[in-house]
Order: structure tokens, then sequence, then C-alpha cells
């Protein structure tokens, strides 16, 4: 039966996974919907595959935080996911200004963090697997249920050219989610959901319930964007808040 199992689960991934008649199963928009990007500092594809779902215009940057530095005196894990989405902005390695309109120069960038934690059913925090050994681990003990919290950080920068900088224009904006679900993958099964799944090493409790962790999701409470890392109905007050959709 395991091995029937596999088989199936080996047959679905490519196609959950893979363009669907050589094309992207869910397009970037051909038009533009809004008048503004997102610069987007972070590296995970899930979160650049929500934004452009919910038909945003991604601009991915980098940022140089060590968030496995940072800590909480309580190990709260929205505190943290707060903390470190904070502190993320604060390490966002800006465009330069020829790779950036002159509208967008004039009006300024939204540029936005996020992070991630899982916590299990006995309150344990579980942020990135260290090693395989450690995402396997971290499955196992989130079987009977886990708790996603997601937050996000979102600032418009304006370029200065006296100062030659990027600044803050209407301040900050952080804020947190939390949703609920479970997600079992059976013993016989998690050789195979990461090797079919690798972008799990790099992620929260090596848990992801988009591509191949689809199939074991068996119960969801809250916003699924959570789940996935990037609460969207909370970033879309926040943008909003900032002018984004004037």
């Amino acid at each position: 039966m395991a091995k029937y199992v596999e088989r199936v689960f080996l047959v679905l991934v490519p196609i959950l996974m893979c363009p669907l008649f050589g094309q992207e199963r869910f397009p970037v928009p051909p038009v533009k919907v809004y008048k503004h990007r997102i610069f987007l500092a972070s590296g995970s594809k899930a979160r650049l595959k929500l934004l452009h779902d919910a038909c945003f215009e991604v601009v991915v940057l980098d940022q140089t935080c060590d968030e496995r530095s940072l800590s909480v005196p309580d190990n709260n894990p929205k505190t943290l996911v707060k903390l470190i989405a904070n502190a993320k902005m604060d390490c966002v390695v800006m465009p330069d200004i020829k790779d950036v309109s002159a509208q967008e120069l004039s009006h300024g960038i939204y540029v936005v963090t996020a992070d991630s934690m899982l916590e299990d059913m006995y309150g344990q925090v579980h942020g990135k697997p260290l090693d395989y050994a450690d995402a396997v681990a971290k499955i196992k003990c989130m079987r009977p249920g886990l708790y996603a919290h997601s937050g996000f950080c979102v600032e418009r920068r304006r370029y200065c050219s006296e100062k030659k900088c990027w600044e803050c224009v209407g301040g900050r904006y952080v804020s947190v989610d939390s949703s609920w679900c479970v997600i079992n993958i059976p013993d016989a099964m998690i050789d195979t959901y990461l090797m079919a799944n690798p972008v799990a090493l790099v992620s929260a409790g090596a848990m992801t319930m988009e591509g191949p962790g689809v199939l074991f999701v068996r119960d969801i409470r809250g916003a699924c964007s959570t789940l996935i890392g990037l609460p969207l109905h909370q970033l879309k007050d926040a943008l909003d808040a900032l002018g984004f959709f004037d």
C-alpha cells in the first residue's frame, strides 16, 4: 500500500508543480492592475507566488538580516515573528535608482519583508530546520496540528537625492496573523515528500501546504495566505494606509 501511495504521489507532484500546457497555472497578469509595484525582500517562492496570484507586480530584493541571532525573552512566536520582519526591513538591500521609474522616485516604492514560524500543539516553536534530520523531527512533532504565525513589515520609501539614500515616508506598518491547520505526513512518505519538495528544508517547520504538501493538509482554520507565509488581508490594509491603491 505504501509503495502504491508513493507512486501516486510522484505522479501528482509534477501535475501540481509544473506548468500546464506550457503556461504557468497562475500567470502574472498580462496587464498592469496596480500602478505601483511591490519590492519584496524575501527569497520565498511561496510568498512571491501569493503576490503574483493577487495580481501584484513584484520586484525581488535581498536582505542581510541574521534572523537566527534574534530572540525575545518569552520566546513568544508572534512577538518573535514581528521582531524578525521588522529587523529584516532594516537590512533590505535597496535597488539602484536606475532600476526604478521616475514615478517611483517621486512617489516612493513599497518595500515588504516577512517572516513565519510554526508552533506545535505542545507550544514548541519551529523555524527553519537546521538539517535533514531536524526537518524529519519537526514534521513528526506537528502531526497533531500546528499554528502558523506569519508577520510582515511594509514601508513606503522615497529616494532623497541630497542624502543619496532611501528614506521612509508615511511610517512603518508591522503586523502578524495566526492560522491553525493539520498537515499529517506519515513516516513512509516523509522522505518522498522532502525529495519532491526541497523547498521544505528552508521553510518554517519543514512544512509547506502548497505543491507536494497540499496532499497532506487535513484541516485549516484561518487564512490560507497566513499558512503559506504572508497574511494578504492585513498586507492589503497596510498598503492601503500607505497610499498604494490611490
